[in-house]
């Protein structure tokens, strides 16, 4: 077994053992690389530990042959470091048997998979009772060929995580049934915590939290009121805390991150007064919240990992820090306008659109980038970029779903131009979450923009014309899509125009 690692990334998981306020193991995933003498395709887990002077040691483990895939969690045994379970994903959108939870009693040498579902099943969670190391908690997670369905379940281990017996009374069960986070107290190996993105529910209600006192083998749902923390992307979440110092405060993690001191009778949402390492258009705490850290021996200390990065807080999260100097993002998609020098404007994942110069980034001045747009929740996802050749003040943007607007940069004005299906078209319009369109490369005011149908605009997005029907059909059953993927124009011919779909 090995854990999954994109293969151009040099530093991947980090997965730290507690002594008490300090670590005194460190198991790092590392992508060794060509400069080391691997090859692309070889991986290696190392066991740093630390030495004198604040050195450290690496040795090298096993490389495993690349089967798993996505992982989910990774617990490593509080006093004895070689003890290592692992919840792995496997495939997302296809069957792969190497998936469910994966043990190791010799640090990485060997594994041993300890509880497995199906080839569609993956784990998605795993925690280790602190007061009761014996004791482990398991969420299995069904994501093929959906995001919910009746394999989707939690798990205890009274064995150290050798052997796995289901525990689901209380629990939702069915075709509906979609990720699960869990928690167990700090204190009591009994008392446990599932946030579950219930798809029977309607999606704003898909979030519920239950509570076990007797190791799983009921559960009750803590909350009478609906937890409306999910939207409609419940499977991006399902993270769930504990406090360490009390086991009736919890957080569970969604869009908003819901705070309670009850035990999950009544949730509060979140914010905050947020600074900023780097001056930023942001305001708020940024939404869509995956990561939550709480200090072993001081729960006012949160550290908090959502779409806008890393926020740190002393006083439980009434104030919070953005460590917005970390020079990190997703980008969809970058551009070039056509200036000298030029700019460089990039679409970035919840992070709105950025722009500025090509120059390396020095934290000794002032940050030269900023924000073309940002939306009223200090975030926003920028997709695609197009800047007027002719015009360097007239950029286009786009956000999720087809949105795209025009920006006039010498006022500071936008317009959206997001086409519209004729009425009397009688059909739906679909989008695919990042959606091509462009600038025409032989006329600055065309423009072409795609989804199940295909647009143009030959006076910059004001007006459109459909210029196909839905292309998203196909003789082929398992080629129907849901839209365009990909859209290009012949660089040779005007308007031949080459489209892919999600399917091909």
């Amino acid at each position: 077994m090995k854990f999954k690692l994109n293969l151009h990334e040099r530093l991947i998981f980090l997965s730290l053992l507690p002594k008490q306020n300090d670590f005194s193991t460190m198991k790092i995933l590392r992508k060794v690389s060509q400069d080391v003498g691997f090859t692309d395709e070889e991986y290696k887990y190392y066991n740093i530990k630390p030495v004198e002077n604040g050195r450290i040691s690496f040795d090298v483990i096993k490389a495993q042959e690349e089967k798993d895939f996505d992982i989910g969690e990774i617990a490593v045994h509080p006093h004895n470091p070689d003890i290592v379970l692992v919840s792995v994903l496997g495939h997302f959108w296809s069957k792969n048997e190497n998936r469910g939870v994966f043990r190791t009693n010799d640090g990485g040498e060997s594994w041993k998979q300890v509880l497995y579902n199906d080839d569609q099943t993956g784990a998605n969670d795993i925690v280790i009772s602190p007061s009761d190391p014996d004791i482990l908690y398991a969420s299995m997670w069904e994501n093929n060929p959906g995001v919910s369905g009746p394999n989707s379940g939690v798990y205890r281990s009274s064995d150290g995580g050798k052997t796995w017996s289901a525990r689901n009374i209380g629990l939702p069960q069915g075709y509906g049934t979609g990720r699960m986070g869990l928690a167990v107290s700090y204190t009591n190996p009994d008392k446990a915590y599932v946030l579950v993105d219930n798809r029977s529910n309607e999606n704003d209600d898909a979030a519920e939290v239950y509570k076990t006192l007797d190791g799983g083998l009921h559960w009750e749902r803590t909350h009478q009121e609906d937890l409306k923390i999910f939207s409609v992307i419940g499977w991006y979440f399902t993270d769930i805390y504990v406090s360490p110092a009390n086991d009736d405060e919890i957080f569970a993690l969604g869009v908003r991150l819901a705070h309670s001191a009850d035990g999950g009778k009544t949730f509060a949402i979140m914010g905050g007064d947020v600074a900023h390492i780097t001056p930023s258009a942001a305001h708020g705490l940024h939404l869509d919240h995956c990561e939550l850290w709480i200090h072993p021996g001081n729960p006012d200390h949160l550290a908090l990992g959502n779409d806008g990065g890393l926020y740190i807080s002393y006083d439980r999260g009434k104030s919070w820090m953005h460590y917005n100097n970390i020079p990190a993002g997703e980008f969809y998609d970058i551009t070039l306008d056509h200036q000298t020098p030029y700019q460089i404007y990039g679409g970035v994942q919840d992070d709105a659109t950025v722009y500025g110069p090509p120059e390396e980034w020095n934290p000794a001045f002032p940050d030269r980038w900023k924000y073309l747009w940002i939306d009223a929740w200090n975030g926003g996802d920028g997709c695609v970029t197009q800047v007027d050749p002719e015009d360097p003040n007239t950029v286009y943007f786009s956000a999720q779903n087809g949105a795209a607007r025009r920006l006039n940069m010498a006022i500071d004005s936008s317009t959206s131009i997001r086409p519209e299906l004729p009425e009397e078209y009688g059909d739906s319009l679909r989008f695919n979450f990042v959606t091509p369109y462009f600038i025409s490369a032989h006329h600055s005011k065309t423009l072409y923009h795609a989804g199940n149908f295909v647009f143009k605009s030959t006076d910059r997005g004001d007006h459109w014309e459909l210029i196909s029907g839905d292309l998203s059909l196909s003789s082929v059953e398992t080629k129907k899509s849901t839209a365009a993927g990909a859209l290009a124009e012949s660089p040779l011919q005007p308007g031949l125009l080459y489209l892919g779909t999600d399917r091909g």
